[in-house]
């Protein structure tokens, strides 16, 4: 053990992203706070509006306010998919601390983990998975990954949280025609959030 040679990651670069996505992820729900209701009384349809609210304003940061800038290193290559995980974990948790609402990262309970569980009361739970359009298993993902974890969980509210990196454009239309398919037979389906995270020029040089 002694002899093995470890190599030192360096943090000041930060090449995977492994240091900045809190301080960075907190940064930005502070900066664009989101006011939230707080009734007395909070049901699963209440949970359902906050999460969805959630998922929709890291949508915005991502896409509209720069957050983009820390799925990707300085060369422009996407960064591994837990970085965007922890990302979404950083912004959300400063929001669901102000609600009094649990969120707990990669709960396992049985089926494998699922990326987060909302809970309030107890037992009132969501579930939102986050995968990068470049993950193979993302179609696999919608159809069976996530409605594993709402069997375990006992549930039947799930958020799909699909980040496009650059990852195939067919993919994420077979996934919409999914989706809407579903839809119209009349299936429960989960919501299906898609945030365009591809790096985009200034508008001064567009």
């Amino acid at each position: 053990y002694r002899k093995f040679d470890l190599e030192e990651y360096d943090y000041k670069s930060d090449p995977l992203g492994e240091a900045i996505w809190l301080p960075l992820g907190r940064k930005y729900a502070k900066t664009y706070p989101l006011e939230l209701s707080n009734p007395k009384e909070k049901d699963i349809s209440w949970l359902k509006n906050i999460v969805s609210k959630i998922c929709e304003q890291f949508k915005q940061l991502i896409e509209l306010n720069g957050l983009n800038e820390v799925l990707y290193t300085k060369e422009g290559k996407p960064r591994p998919e837990r970085i965007a995980q922890k990302t979404f974990q950083a912004v959300a948790d400063t929001y669901c601390r102000a609600n009094n609402i649990d969120i707990s990262p990669e709960v396992n309970s049985g089926k494998g983990p699922v990326d987060f569980k909302f809970v309030i009361n107890g037992n009132t739970k969501i579930l939102v998975e986050v995968k990068l359009t470049t993950n193979t298993r993302l179609i696999h993902g919608y159809k069976t990954q996530l409605e594993e974890y709402k069997k375990s969980e006992r549930t039947d509210e799930a958020f799909y949280l699909v980040i496009d990196n650059g990852g195939s454009q067919s993919k994420i239309q077979s996934l919409l025609g999914l989706h809407s398919d579903y839809k119209n037979k009349g299936f429960k389906t989960h919501e299906l959030v898609i945030i365009d995270s591809k790096i985009k020029p200034s508008a001064s040089k567009a």
